[in-house]
């Protein structure tokens, strides 16, 4: 009940704070292709995290600059072969009730990317926050509970986590 409740606020107030006014203006025309610098939200599931890394690996063969975000616990996690800049947080930049801190947003905030994609299948507020945070034109993530007033371009979540990544993968390489 208190998980809920904590849960429903942290909610309530992502969705008044944190979603800027999506400019659906923009043309998704080659947003990925033209796009050089990208954040990539790693997913905190480990089973989904080990099929996220195919979405990785193309954006190193297409040359891009990947800023990879990561809860610092699972940094051994990650092949060595991918090419990546880290961006890592660690259980205090979380709020008592999930959301990021104010002093780890900041840091975020700052940074400009060519594009976000969140790689979370599951709803969590505090990555969907942290994708809101950066400045972007773009942002992608899967379909879930408020996802439209986070990412401007969204994939459907499948029950199969290969087959969601493979989807998103494939989405990825149309633009």
């Amino acid at each position: 009940m208190l998980n809920n409740l904590k849960l429903n606020l942290a909610e309530s107030i992502a969705l008044k704070k944190f979603t800027k006014t999506q400019n659906f203006g923009n043309s998704f025309r080659q947003f990925i292709s033209n796009a050089k610098d990208i954040m990539v939200i790693l997913p905190e599931n480990l089973e989904d995290m080990k099929a996220a890394f195919k979405v990785i690996k193309h954006f190193n063969t297409e040359k891009k600059n990947i800023y990879l975000y990561f809860n610092i616990d699972i940094a051994n996690y990650i092949p060595v072969e991918l090419k990546y800049i880290s961006v890592t947080f660690n259980p205090a930049d979380k709020t008592k009730i999930g959301l990021p801190t104010k002093d780890h947003l900041a840091k975020i905030e700052i940074i400009f990317f060519d594009l976000v994609v969140d790689l979370n299948r599951e709803d969590n507020i505090f990555y969907s926050v942290i994708s809101s945070a950066p400045k972007s034109k773009y942002r992608v993530g899967f379909t879930k509970k408020n996802s439209d007033k986070f990412y401007n371009f969204q994939v459907p979540n499948e029950i199969n986590s290969e087959k969601s990544y493979r989807n998103l993968l494939n989405s990825i390489r149309m633009f």
